[in-house]
């Protein structure tokens, strides 16, 4: 058999080989939270602080400096929380790190971009996620149809931002979870701050996240449906 994440591989894969209709099988990758409440996070959360968190292998394609831009336009309070660490396949990687290092310096961020660095243990990834108060999932688009780290962002209940990249768009695409994310244009600070710091305010209206993404996660996306 085959398993695929997404419809949209699906029919690609079909297109290309017909044959293999009666073996594949879309299952998107499922929403189940961790538990973690017997993990001792590496950072924490400081009285008055608002965490944005940008979790995964920091990879290029990621949008990290859309997100340092953003930050520089929201209040003092709000905290970057890059959570992960370079992939170690990535040959690239520790030159983009010491890009995004150089330019949260040039903006003068070096106290509100947090590195918390390789997180190996699930359990301690998942104590720094539900730290957060909203996710940022920045993305170019790269082609994928699916996104474990989307799927480790909704099951935190926050508030969760991303760009419209494909790949953001696997949880939304059913009636009652199409607003379950919030997709805007991540190349412009201004909208994408702007929206941050609504959704930092719990000050979306029309937009019911919090219900979305548990209908969403019960109905559809959880590991035992």
């Amino acid at each position: 058999a085959l398993v695929v994440h997404s419809e949209e591989t699906y029919q690609k894969l079909l297109a290309t080989y017909p044959r293999l209709k009666r073996k594949t099988f879309v299952i998107p990758i499922p929403v189940e939270p961790i538990d973690h409440r017997a993990a001792v996070p590496p950072v924490r959360k400081r009285p008055g602080e608002k965490w944005v968190v940008l979790p995964g292998f920091v990879s290029r394609y990621k949008g990290h400096s859309h997100a340092i831009a953003a930050l520089s336009l929201l209040p003092e309070s709000c905290r970057l929380v890059i959570a992960g660490g370079v992939h170690p396949k990535d040959k690239s990687g520790p030159e983009y790190w010491m890009q995004l290092l150089a330019e949260a310096d040039a903006a003068g961020l070096q106290n509100r971009v947090i590195f918390t660095g390789y997180l190996s243990d699930p359990q301690q990834q998942a104590a720094v996620l539900h730290q957060a108060d909203c996710f940022l999932l920045p993305y170019d688009e790269v082609g994928q149809s699916g996104s474990a780290v989307l799927a480790d962002a909704l099951s935190h209940d926050r508030p969760v931002i991303t760009s419209h990249a494909k790949s953001m768009f696997v949880y939304r695409g059913l009636p009652n979870t199409v607003f379950s994310s919030i997709a805007v244009d991540v190349t412009c600070p201004e909208t994408l701050a702007g929206i941050i710091e609504r959704s930092l305010g719990d000050d979306l209206p029309g937009i019911p996240l919090s219900r979305r993404q548990q209908q969403a996660v019960r109905d559809h996306f959880s590991l035992a449906q």
